[in-house]
Formats: C-alpha cells, structure tokens, sequence
C-alpha cells in the first residue's frame, strides 16, 4: 500500500471509529433491527402490532363496562384480554431472540470494519513513516522522542502518533460543537441574599 493510500485510510478509519463512538453501538444495533424487521420479518412485526392494538381495545372496553352489573361480559373480556397478553408475550420472545443475534452479528461487523483494520495497520505498518516534517518544526525533545514513535527515524510521524493526533483533533472539534450548540447558561441574578 502507497503512503498516501495508507494516510487516507487510517485517517478515514480513525474518524469512522470515533463517529461510531459518538453515536453508540446501541443505537446502530437499534437501527438495524428497525431496517430488519421492516424487510424481513413484517409479517411477525405486523401480527405483533395487531395483537396489541386488539388487546389496547379490549382492555379499553373492559375498563369501560363494570364488573359488578355486567359481570359476564367484563369476564369475558378479561379472559381474552389475558389470552392477548399470553400471545403477545410469545410473539415478543421470539423477536427478541432475533434481535440478540441481530445484535451480535451488528457488534462483529462493527468490530470489523473500525478497530480491526486499525490494529492491523497499525501492527504491519508500525515501521513506516506517514509523512516527514521540516526540520525545526517542532522542539528538538518532540521532533526527536515524541512524533517518530516507535523509533522511526527523526522527523517522520508513523502510524501510532498519526492515529493519536486525529483522535485528539476529532475530539476537540466535538467538545467545540458542544459548546456552540449548548443553551447559554443565565447570568447570575443581582438580588442580595441575607
């Protein structure tokens, strides 16, 4: 792989990896359950929807007739309204084992497409420069130990520090986004307190 290509890879796979932090591995697991129920499995998903508006319905009509003077009918109801949440429960479960292998399939695909091939690029290309500075850059201390880990030679940036500066960079540019779209704080009242 050229230096270029290798630069813009990492680059590219260091902001992938800090974007998935930011939103969460939960809710790109979420998201892609939403997506999977929708494609393939509507019918159980709609069957689902059904049996709890049914059961919204009779549970309303129930609340609506009193036991005492109409105790057949609110009997009645109450059966199948328990019947209803026995389906319901049944219908859940096997949706939910669905999403735990959703999840696990999501949280690997994840793992393979940021941190793998980061550690992996970092380990075969620990030896190589990225790029060189110009001499006097930088202080002598961090031109010479600091940003040619691990022991390149002095004034080229590897890999590791590379992957740092994005990262810290990346993080910066989040907290002053923060802040910019954070609600100003009110000033503090002027009134004595005795």
């Amino acid at each position: 792989m050229q230096l270029q290509t290798l630069f813009l890879v990492i680059t590219g796979l260091t902001i992938l990896s800090n974007l998935v932090s930011i939103v969460t591995k939960e809710r790109i697991q979420g998201a892609v359950y939403v997506v999977f129920l929708k494609l393939f499995l509507t019918e159980k998903y709609n069957k689902l929807m059904k049996l709890k508006s049914e059961q919204l319905a009779v549970n309303k009509e129930r609340n609506a007739i009193s036991a005492q003077d109409n105790y057949a009918k609110w009997t009645k109801l109450n059966r199948k309204y328990d019947a209803l949440a026995e389906q319901i429960k049944k219908e859940e479960h096997a949706l939910s084992g669905q999403k735990s292998s959703i999840d696990n399939y999501v949280s690997r695909a994840l793992q393979l497409l940021t941190t793998l091939p980061i550690n992996a690029l970092k380990l075969w290309y620990a030896r190589k420069s990225l790029f060189y500075t110009r001499p006097g850059t930088f202080p002598w201390v961090i031109d010479a130990l600091i940003i040619n880990l691990p022991f390149l030679a002095r004034g080229s940036v590897g890999i590791y520090v590379w992957c740092f500066c994005v990262n810290r960079v990346f993080w910066i540019l989040v907290d002053f986004v923060k802040v910019l779209t954070e609600p100003r704080p009110l000033p503090p009242s002027k009134e004595k307190v005795n």
